[in-house]
């Protein structure tokens, strides 16, 4: 079965954007913050990576309080256990839009550069963290790269995997299912936009 959506969205789709009008493309939908993937999107990344990390034998507990110490900002995760140099992990996840048209330059000019910038600037609003913990920022683009400091966490990942198993697997599983979430609400926040918009059409051929 093809489906062929013909969308006219030159209309302003206040539901998404207020007084933005939304392109004819919809890559709006990717990054306004009322779209339909961006929580439940980022609520799978954090329920996958609390459970490869209970494989890898490290407990997480997800949304812990008390973390900040000026501030009553919570991470999206931490560990239980000593992650390394005798302190604990906490970690913040992010998925930003490759597309997004302040970034289409530097998504231009490096693979990852979006995601890089995403990175530090949870680097910078998790400065306060207490110092028993390392910070890991994650960042993922709607395209697919990932940050550096995300690059590096998933490698050290993978080693204590490998140790612990024998194979890789496991963790490449994981990343698959990451960018099955990532892609599935890519899909979910422009589909929601074309049937929030006022003009769309649907043909459908058997």
């Amino acid at each position: 079965m093809r489906f062929v959506w013909a969308c006219l969205f030159a209309r302003s789709t206040s539901a998404y954007a207020g007084v933005q009008v939304v392109s004819k493309y919809g890559t709006l939908a990717l990054h306004c913050r009322r779209s339909a993937g961006r929580f439940p999107r980022h609520t799978e990344i954090n329920i996958e990576l609390h459970r490869i990390l209970a494989t890898a034998q490290i407990p997480t507990r997800l949304e812990p309080r008390h973390l900040m110490t000026e501030n009553a900002m919570r991470p999206d995760g931490r560990s239980l256990i000593v992650w390394r140099e005798g302190k604990y992990l906490a970690w913040d996840a992010t998925v930003v839009d490759t597309l997004k048209p302040s970034s289409i330059q530097s998504a231009a000019s490096e693979a990852g550069a979006v995601a890089a910038a995403a990175e530090a600037l949870k680097e910078m609003k998790y400065a306060g963290l207490s110092n028993e913990y390392v910070f890991t920022p994650l960042a993922f683009e709607t395209l697919g790269p990932m940050g550096p400091k995300t690059l590096e966490f998933m490698d050290t990942l993978k080693k204590i995997l490998k140790d612990l198993t024998g194979e890789t697997r496991q963790f490449h599983f994981f990343l698959q299912r990451v960018s099955l979430s990532i892609v599935r609400n890519n899909c979910a926040s422009v589909m929601a936009a074309m049937l929030d918009n006022a003009g769309y059409s649907q043909e459908v051929d058997d």
